[in-house]
């Protein structure tokens, strides 16, 4: 039975008692950051909602670590690095591949990340969707039993670069345009992006000052950028050094002159990237990406509102076309009788003094 409801005691049983409301269910969330192979440390994302009690403990199995060639001799929870939110750590070691933290909660939850460090990843091997089993217990008694999110281990030389190309708005009489790149998988080497914009030729877009911005890189720094003329084509060429797996650059082309160009057509642009090194041209034969956009016409205001209309007249004065009858405007008819009350007494004033 229920002792928040009832209190039995020596078979008789007491008034109800207030109860506490339940706790809600408890959720527990592991989210293990990839590991890639010549990493010293794995970062572990951890959400934890809906605990009854004020001490956490948390049992991570590495063996996926070790499965995958990992050494864990020399492995350790970076207290300094974790950062974690209504909680305090107060414990935390790896032994015989296993994780154990604990801490103290200020609330029914928790949640940030814990730093796990000195990896040693030379000889790992690259696996994918590999998961953590993990245990959660709150005060000593156990809320939760199940797996973490999957994770990779990653050889940077083999990973894939996935580019992507938007190229901006294009209006006639326009005089620049911007292109946008977004790059995931970066490895730790610098990068080559090679972009060709031949094609604006074909639409009548004179290119003959064409010019490039030095490009403003989020995720990334921009080290040099360049154009180029290759096989009659004209190549925006900038290397870039990636901070971060994903990030973005945006490089605005300068000098065009898209005045006599052909509206409505589709223009594309082709890109290729290199993990160091001059990529191959980009063509329509050779590339990692294409992005494309249509040329259109400037929006023209309405005509109707940008000719200046007349000031009307504040008298014109009845014309044939704005005369009216009198006995057609309101009131007419009471001012028609008024006045002929007021004659017919100042005639019959005439009369008499006559």
């Amino acid at each position: 039975m229920n002792r928040r409801t009832f209190l039995v005691s020596a078979g008789l049983a007491t008034a109800p008692i207030a109860a506490r409301p339940a706790a809600a269910e408890p959720t527990v969330d592991l989210y293990p950051g990839d590991v890639e192979i010549g990493d010293v440390e794995q970062s572990l994302a951890i959400a934890v909602a809906g605990i009854d009690g004020d001490r956490l403990t948390v049992r991570v199995d590495l063996s996926a670590l070790e499965s995958a060639s990992i050494d864990l001799d020399a492995a350790a929870v970076d207290e300094e690095r974790s950062n974690l939110h209504h909680a305090e750590l107060v414990d935390a070691t790896i032994e015989d591949v296993e994780l154990l933290a604990v801490f103290e909660l200020d609330e029914d939850t928790l949640r940030g990340t814990i730093v796990v460090g000195g990896l040693e990843t030379d000889g790992a091997d690259d696996r994918s969707a590999s998961t953590y089993d993990v245990t959660v217990t709150a005060n000593d008694d156990l809320v939760y039993e199940g797996e973490s999110d999957p994770f990779d281990v990653v050889d940077p030389d083999e990973r894939e670069l996935k580019l992507s190309l938007r190229p901006g708005r294009l209006e006639r009489d326009a005089r620049e345009q911007q292109l946008r790149l977004g790059v995931e998988g970066a490895p730790a080497d610098a990068l080559v992006v090679a972009v060709n914009v031949g094609e604006l030729s074909t639409i009548g877009v004179g290119t003959d000052e064409l010019g490039v911005v030095d490009p403003v890189g989020e995720g990334a720094t921009v080290e040099t950028v360049e154009l180029r003329e290759r096989d009659g084509e004209p190549i925006v060429r900038f290397v870039v050094d990636p901070d971060a797996e994903r990030f973005d650059v945006v490089v605005t082309l300068t000098g065009l002159d898209a005045t006599d160009a052909e509206s409505g057509r589709e223009i594309g642009y082709y890109a290729t990237i290199e993990a160091g090194g001059d990529p191959e041209i980009p063509t329509a034969e050779n590339h990692d990406v294409r992005g494309t956009v249509t040329l259109i016409d400037s929006p023209d205001a309405d005509d109707e509102y940008d000719e200046p209309q007349p000031e009307p007249d504040p008298d014109p004065g009845p014309t044939e076309e704005n005369a009216t009858d009198p006995a057609d405007q309101p009131g007419f008819g009471v001012l028609a009788a008024v006045g002929g009350a007021i004659v017919a007494v100042l005639a019959r004033q005439r009369a008499k003094s006559g």
